[in-house]
């Protein structure tokens, strides 16, 4: 039978044993590192990168000149604009498909 849970994955985040700045994003079920966060200070910003783990790819990042900023520009791997995280939005994904002439999405 099949259930929600198989085609959902959840995550766990776990700070890094060793450094403050690096968080780990394990798969709950299987405990595999799906991902990495990494916040980091450069010359006249501040820089949070979601790296992936096996390539060492960054999938998103953002860059802001203070880390209490509102606004939040993130960047995506693959996509030339940025979406923009305020701190009062919500970020998510909706999924949906069609199944017998009924929409489902969630």
């Amino acid at each position: 039978m099949f259930s929600i849970d198989d085609s959902v994955t959840h995550y766990t985040l776990e700070r890094h044993p060793r450094n403050r700045a690096i968080v780990d994003i394990r798969n709950k079920r299987t405990g595999e590192l799906g991902f990495i966060k990494i916040r980091h200070r450069l010359a006249n910003f501040y820089a949070v990168s979601l790296i992936d783990p096996k390539t060492f790819d960054v999938r998103a990042e953002t860059q802001v000149k203070s880390a209490g900023a509102r606004l939040k520009p993130i960047t995506l791997q693959g996509y030339k604009e940025s979406v923009a995280l305020k701190d009062t939005s919500i970020f998510g994904f909706e999924w949906s498909f069609e199944w017998e002439n009924q929409k489902y999405k969630w």
